[in-house]
């Protein structure tokens, strides 16, 4: 067979360090004189110029252009209208390529090329082992009879070359499924992996300029799902195609997106909210539920599947209510249950036998600004055979990730099946999730063990449980606001935990450069160090942990991220105000025991039905801040008419301060305030 010539068509935003690094490994590569570069500077002819003499300086020959969109898809389209090889591909300017990366496309498509229509490249992070196994014969797949198929990430796959429309797309722009879907044409496709090569990617930002301009206006998010829509065969009565999972792949995408933001898509709100709820158009039209549950997670649990069948104009409740959390301690579990219209509520049997849930509440779950379902939260007890009907129709009681648990199963034994789930679930495709798992494979046993067992984490666990240690922290209560900063409720609480209940084994975390330090310290505080050897030993043997703040640099100190993977504290968030707007996107991912509310209408909004928030009473308490008890105990000691002290709070307004160097770190107030 004649060599394929092959055509790298790298798009580009800057040359920062990010390019230095890509071209730098490109650099490495055996380029042979059949295979061709084409830098794409996207969105500054003006850079053009800089680009290519950074590419003369590494010794890579070359073709630089320029595309006036900074959209990174239509660089990659322009980019394509120059090549000339047989085979291309897309990576991008901001990742790497392992070593031997062209190399093991070039046997791959010398090889494979005639029965495969589109090689993927496993993907790795920036600074793990890229080790590969050159050896193993690349892996044939038929998109149409995958699980998953197509990997999403086109800079990681090698296409067949031919032309794409230059224009015609309702959007007005271009995004990178519909080049997949430009690239491959309609009947049936073969995808081989290449075990020869890593893709050295970097985590990807919350958002691109696609998804921003997606999200701009009502206009575009129905435009892109003509364009979508356009490129899909629409009969189903073939069953799903590779094509329409794509599809339905990069709509989960968006509304994942949605879901995840508190930069929500409001252009969807009110009359456009309307007219995409009434007139799905042709993309949601394609969507089946067994192609939404194979693209989501089959029966597991999967908000956004359910997201799209209520757009879709999913009426009646779903067969599976599924348990999402454990309570070891209470011997609870939660259920989830989505329902599409009103129905009663549900009827809870244990053995037989019908029960009152401890706690429960109907949620309200949006997309896009439109409310699209209900969802049933509960805790009930885990003492036997669960058994739940709504409106006289069974449903089906499913782990989280679908499978069924146990007839005759405790709290722990649920809890422990659900961690078991959990990490066999690294990721939400699983096709896509077993090219990390064949990396694995490829490691060298020692490398492995240093990743584990050998690592600095595992040392300071046995650290924390030698009996120095265990006696000093043994079921410890940490208490902390900021890392930087004290002065707010954690502090209080700490203060009254030691006068009232001195028996608790207490602790205050706090960074030693904070001037709260010193004055904590010299009161008697128990203070530990923020990051220090101390605090990782402590979390280890934490029990309960209360802050002001939640977030990973808090409640997970970002050092202890997979060290307290099963962290053995429960959380109490003590709040540092009033909750005035909807934080629900975030607080909603937090893994909260507690949740200190301050008024009615406050815990109406966080536990109460119709909420956005999945906390029930069991997780809410009315108790107010432990900071406005400080306040009242200072008023109480001075009758009203020896009071001559004005409290000023301007809480939330940022406007009054100079931004603060780094995270956590205190704001300096302007020199015009008093």
């Amino acid at each position: 067979m004649t060599s394929a010539a092959l055509s790298l068509i790298v798009p580009v935003r800057g040359t920062g360090p990010n390019l230095e690094y890509f071209l730098g490994t490109l650099a490495t590569q055996t380029l042979s004189v059949d295979t061709e570069c084409i830098f794409v500077v996207a969105g500054d002819p003006a850079l053009q110029g800089k680009v290519a003499a950074r590419v003369g300086v590494h010794g890579i020959q070359a073709e630089v252009i320029s595309s006036a969109s900074v959209d990174i898809a239509i660089a990659r389209r322009e980019g394509l209208a120059h090549a000339t090889g047989d085979w291309v591909t897309f990576p991008n300017a901001r990742d790497g390529l392992g070593e031997g990366y062209v190399a093991a496309i070039r046997s791959a498509v010398d090889a494979y090329g005639d029965e495969a229509d589109v090689f993927a490249v496993p993907s790795v992070a920036i600074g793990r082992s890229t080790a590969t196994n050159p050896a193993r014969e690349p892996s044939l797949t038929r998109l149409d009879e995958a699980l998953i198929g197509l990997p999403s990430d086109v800079s990681r796959l090698v296409f067949r070359r031919r032309p794409v429309p230059a224009s015609g797309t309702a959007l007005g722009s271009y995004a990178d499924v519909l080049l997949i879907l430009d690239l491959l044409e309609t009947p049936p496709k073969k995808l081989r992996v290449i075990e020869g090569a890593r893709y050295l990617r970097r985590p990807m930002p919350s958002t691109d300029p696609q998804t921003d301009f997606i999200r701009r206006a009502g206009e575009n998010y129905l435009a892109f799902l003509d364009d979508v829509a356009g490129r899909v065969e629409p009969d189903m009565s073939s069953g799903s195609s590779w094509r329409h999972r794509l599809a339905a792949r990069e709509f989960f995408r968006l509304v994942e997106f949605e879901n995840a933001t508190t930069k929500r898509a409001t252009t969807l709100a009110g009359e456009m909210g309307e007219r995409f709820r009434a007139e799905p158009r042709g993309l949601l039209l394609l969507f089946d539920e067994d192609l939404l549950a194979r693209v989501g997670a089959e029966t597991a649990f999967d908000e956004r599947r359910d997201i799209l069948l209520g757009l879709r104009g999913q009426g009646g409740v779903s067969p599976v209510a599924h348990i999402v959390n454990v309570d070891v301690d209470a011997g609870l579990v939660e259920l989830r249950h989505s329902r599409w219209e009103a129905v009663p509520d549900e009827t809870v049997a244990i053995d037989g036998e019908a029960i009152t849930p401890a706690h429960g509440k109907t949620r309200v779950l949006e997309a896009f600004g439109i409310p699209v379902l209900n969802q049933r939260i509960i805790w009930v007890p885990a003492t036997g055979r669960l058994l739940m009907s709504v409106a006289d129709t069974a449903v089906t009681i499913a782990l989280a990730d679908g499978r069924t648990p146990p007839e005759k199963a405790d709290a722990a034994r649920l809890s422990a099946l659900q961690r078991r789930g959990a990490r066999k679930r690294t990721g939400a495709h699983v096709r896509e999730q077993s090219l990390a798992a064949r990396l694995t494979r490829g490691q060298k046993p020692l490398r492995r063990a240093r990743a584990t067992w050998l690592s600095r984490a595992a040392a300071v666990r046995v650290l924390a449980h030698m009996p120095v240690f265990g006696r000093q922290f043994r079921d410890a209560w940490l208490l902390m606001d900021r890392a930087d900063m004290a002065r707010d409720n954690a502090e209080h609480m700490y203060r009254w935990l030691r006068e009232h209940h001195p028996e608790v084994n207490a602790w205050f975390v706090l960074r030693s450069d904070s001037p709260d330090f010193a004055r904590l310290k010299s009161e008697g505080f128990r203070m530990v160090e923020y990051g220090s050897l101390r605090h990782q030993i402590l979390l280890n043997n934490t029990k309960q942990y209360l802050s002001s703040h939640v977030g990973i640099d808090v409640s997970r100190p970002i050092f202890d991220r997979y060290l307290l993977r099963d962290a053995p504290w429960t959380f109490t968030f003590l709040q540092h105000g009033v909750i005035h707007n909807d934080l629900s996107l975030w607080l909603n991912r937090q893994k909260l025991r507690l949740f200190i509310a301050s008024t009615h209408q406050e815990y109406a909004g966080l536990a109460g039905d119709g909420s956005p928030y999945v906390f029930t009473d069991r997780e809410v308490r009315l108790t107010g801040l432990p900071r406005f008890d400080k306040l009242r105990r200072i008023a109480d000691a001075n009758p009203v008419d020896e009071r001559r002290t004005i409290v000023i709070a301007p809480t939330w307004r940022n406007g009054l301060f100079q931004p603060a160097e780094r995270t956590g770190q205190l704001a300096q107030a302007e020199a015009r305030i008093p």
